[in-house]
């Protein structure tokens, strides 16, 4: 409810908070839960700059920018790395946390067996994130929405069905700060 002065370091501050929510339900150690909280909070580092640029652009992406998007996880690694980051697994979630099950995911398109398990749950707060957030270009979505383009009940067929069953478990159908209609059709 509160606005983005900057919409990538609000939307990392977003996807951290959703995986602290998350992190109980998935029986990790509390070292593996600071590098996948580490990681939400600096998986865009680098492309911050383009990504708060992309929040406002009307236009659709130049061949830069995509270049840009699509080789990032791999920026962001670099500069954590420079910065004296040497956490194994927070540079594995950054630089896997676009990378889909079926292997079209970037930068590199690995498949489901190569990825960590906690890239899953990063993605999928990352996406949830994004499509909570309105840009110039598209409306938020409500979070009843955003929750369906991810997951329908009952497909069994997708891979990160039981990872999403646990994130509405964990947040709510309905995350705090989400707006709702009642029946009596006061927001």
């Amino acid at each position: 409810l509160v606005p983005m002065v900057s919409y990538t370091a609000g939307h990392s501050v977003q996807v951290a908070v959703m995986l602290a929510r998350l992190a109980p339900l998935l029986n990790i150690s509390p070292e593996d839960k600071q590098s996948l909280l580490c990681a939400a909070l600096t998986m865009n580092i680098g492309a911050a700059a383009l990504q708060n640029t992309l929040h406002e652009q009307t236009d659709p992406l130049s061949s830069g920018q995509s270049q840009h998007i699509r080789l990032h996880p791999l920026l962001s690694s670099a500069l954590l790395r420079e910065s004296g980051i040497t956490d194994p697994l927070w540079h594995r979630l950054v630089c896997e946390h676009h990378e889909m099950p079926d292997g079209s995911g970037y930068p590199i398109g690995y498949p489901a067996s190569y990825l960590h398990p906690l890239s899953a749950a990063l993605r999928i707060a990352d996406i949830l994130g994004a499509k909570l957030c309105g840009r110039r270009y598209r409306k938020r979505m409500s979070a009843k929405n955003a929750w369906l383009s991810l997951y329908q009940p009952g497909d069994t067929s997708n891979p990160d069905a039981v990872l999403i069953q646990r994130f509405v478990r964990s947040i709510g159908l309905y995350p705090s700060g989400s707006f709702v209609r009642l029946e009596n059709k006061k927001v």
